[in-house]
């Protein structure tokens, strides 16, 4: 039950915005569970670029930007409590001369704060889908 004093409601350029009190909550209700958001991050690439079948610069780029909201989008709506989402996906070409490397690092809490990366190839074309959680007390 939440009282009077907990919450309001401010409207702000249109929008109504709910304005909490902190909880001083340090830990999640809900954990962060790796393995479910590796499994719909797998199921939405894979469905998404199974259609492609040669690189284009030009529908990558629309396509990983694309699957990056797609897969923030699904993973809040997994409802992982307190959690702020990062998405990044990066689309690119295989061919034998070139070569990548892809490098990330972050300052967080190693015990609740949690990424996931999936890498997906096919023919010539191959897709690395970063999803960070950053837990928020």
């Amino acid at each position: 039950m939440i009282d009077s004093f907990s919450y309001q409601i401010v409207e702000k350029k249109n929008k109504r915005l709910v304005v909490t009190e902190p909880t001083y909550r340090t830990e999640p209700v809900t954990q962060f569970d790796s393995k479910s958001v590796m499994s719909a991050m797998e199921q939405l690439v894979k469905a998404k670029l199974s259609a492609l079948n040669r690189y284009n610069p030009l529908i990558c780029r629309v396509t990983s930007q694309a699957l990056a909201e797609e897969i923030k989008r699904h993973v809040r709506d997994m409802e992982f409590d307190r959690y702020k989402i990062v998405s990044l996906v990066t689309i690119g070409e295989l061919s034998d001369q070139h070569s990548m490397q892809q490098s990330s690092k972050c300052l967080w809490n190693e015990t609740l704060d949690k990424q996931v990366t999936y890498t997906y190839t096919r023919n010539n074309i191959y897709c690395v889908a970063t999803l960070y959680a950053i837990y928020t007390d």
